[in-house]
């Protein structure tokens, strides 16, 4: 996912009228971009109707889209068209404010797409933990090929992901501060590669605040909010991979699984991308 394809600048256009969401301590943001669910889609409603909890739910769509399926308990949040219109303008619209500050009422909020799915209880007592961002983590491929220790990266995915809208807009109004890469030898690695550095030193000559930084960031959402966010926010807090492995599975879930000592976590994403087998297992073993 890149912002390729869209012209130069480009900003994700706010709702006409910003509606009031409410407050509390979470949100469920449930991301839709057509009108119908695939019979897997629907599954992954299901499951979060099933283990959500009673939190709040939202649905964002697109303005005019005409939602084909029983909705009564979803709150639904209609945004501008342009922003689901391509997977980069929806990259774009999770670098913005925008959906941060729908939901600044809310500590935190769960980013869910129709890709994931809700496997246990639990949601609540991880968005107590007041993280600035979690997502299921990512490790080091080498490490699932050769069965070596573990090596973990970073935190990590956003199609499943918890965040504090408020930490969110700390960094969008922030200032990029190399200087606090240093604090942070758990992204060394990442800056390290020539991609990752290129992209670093590239925008950070192009502009000090977080605006201009991501004018035109190059990479997936989730790769900013998991290593380029602490250097505009020095209270941005991520966990450990190790930890987030209670959170979410979404790379290798098998692997996941033993490591996890075999206790599934929240939520998973991109499950039938993945290891759609692994997973059709674990769900027959639960009915």
């Amino acid at each position: 996912m890149s912002l390729a394809g869209l012209p130069p600048g480009w900003q994700p256009p706010p709702p006409v009228v910003w509606p009031d969401l409410g407050a509390g301590p979470l949100a469920i943001a449930f991301m839709l971009h057509t009108p119908t669910l695939t019979e897997r889609e629907a599954f992954a409603l299901e499951t979060l109707r099933q283990f959500g909890e009673d939190h709040p739910r939202f649905l964002l769509v697109p303005e005019g889209m005409e939602i084909g399926f029983a909705h009564d308990d979803f709150r639904v949040v209609a945004l501008p068209a342009a922003n689901f219109a391509s997977r980069a303008a929806y990259n774009a619209l999770m670098l913005s404010p925008v959906p941060y500050r729908l939901f600044a009422g809310y500590r935190q909020m769960l980013v869910y797409q129709t890709d994931c799915l809700m496997l246990r209880e639990g949601l609540g007592e991880w968005a107590a933990r007041g993280f600035s961002y979690v997502g299921p983590p990512w490790f080091d491929h080498g490490w699932f090929r050769s069965g070596l220790g573990a090596r973990p990266r970073i935190v990590g995915n956003g199609g499943f992901s918890l965040r504090a809208p408020a930490d969110a807009l700390a960094v969008l109004n922030g200032q990029l501060d190399m200087t606090r890469l240093a604090a942070l030898p758990h992204l060394w690695r990442h800056f390290a590669r020539k991609t990752h550095a290129r992209v670093l030193l590239r925008q950070a000559r192009q502009g000090r605040a977080a605006a201009e930084y991501l004018r035109d960031f190059p990479r997936p959402e989730d790769e900013f909010w998991s290593c380029h966010a602490p250097l505009f926010h020095a209270g941005w807090r991520v966990p450990t991979p190790h930890d987030a492995l209670d959170f979410a599975f979404e790379l290798h879930p098998r692997r996941a699984f033993q490591l996890a000592g075999q206790r599934l976590p929240i939520g998973a994403h991109a499950w039938w991308k993945a290891d759609e087998a692994f997973w059709r297992t674990i769900l027959a073993e639960r009915r």
